[in-house]
């Protein structure tokens, strides 16, 4: 939660068509021009293929690969990639990439989720991206809608699907249920809904507002509390094990 130093630890891959390696200096401006209030990156270590940028007190590694990314750590993702049906099309085109870290300490991963976004997205800008891998949803991005989706992001105006990965899924022949995968990189439970006879878009769209909420206000919803899209709407919350992985706990809404 905010006011509490976290370990700093975003990672992040930029899938490239060709082998044609972004310039370093151009990304930093990119970033600049997204990013206006943030500091200003500053060139700390360079190789033929990695930078080391101090931004701020944290560190941004950028390296550089002329060759695919792992096959097999993009299959499972371009498969489940519902808000990109070409994914595993376009990915499959990819022939380098660049691999982006952020590390150090953190009172607000918020705020440095952010910065580490926009960095991502100068890489993109910088190069000819075909499509983003946000390793702490597990998750792909089309280029293109990863650099628009964030261009004004900031605290006041966040977009959770580019760190949590949503998605509803049938249970049985009449019922949804709903998972979230990333907010664990904020330091906040899972949300899941477990069983719901709503419409599965009732159930996206319900999910996502609880994910947003929880993002925005930075705090896990506690047992027992209550939820609602109004002030006479009420759905119980239960901290209880994950319906997916039965030794994590998640934030349950009985969403009925």
């Amino acid at each position: 939660m905010a006011g509490q130093s976290k370990e700093l630890n975003l990672t992040a891959t930029v899938l490239l068509k060709s082998g044609y390696r972004p310039d370093v200096s151009l990304v930093c401006a990119i970033f600049k021009s997204r990013l206006p209030g943030s500091p200003d990156p500053k060139e700390e270590s360079q190789t033929a293929n990695s930078t080391e940028l101090k931004i701020g007190d944290n560190r941004c590694f950028i390296s550089y690969e002329v060759e695919p990314f792992p096959k097999e750590d993009l299959q499972v993702p371009c498969q489940q990639a519902w808000h990109w049906p070409e994914a595993s099309t376009l990915i499959g085109s990819h022939s380098a990439f660049v691999r982006l870290a952020m590390t150090g300490q953190s009172s607000s991963l918020l705020k440095h989720h952010i910065e580490f976004t926009h960095m991502v997205a100068s890489v993109a800008q910088a190069s000819d991206s075909v499509g983003i891998f946000w390793e702490g949803s597990q998750a792909v991005h089309d280029s293109g809608q990863f650099q628009s989706q964030s261009e004004d992001l900031s605290e006041r105006t966040l977009v959770p699907q580019l760190w949590v990965d949503m998605r509803v899924e049938k249970k049985g022949d009449s019922a949804y249920r709903f998972f979230s995968t990333g907010l664990s990189c904020f330091d906040l439970p899972e949300i899941e809904i477990p069983d719901s006879k709503r419409s599965i878009e009732e159930v996206f769209e319900f999910g996502y507002s609880v994910v947003y909420y929880s993002l925005s206000k930075q705090v896990g919803l506690a047992d027992g509390a209550t939820i609602g899209r109004a002030d006479d709407e009420k759905f119980s919350i239960r901290r209880q094990p994950s319906y997916r992985e039965p030794d994590r706990e998640v934030v349950a809404i009985q969403f009925d």
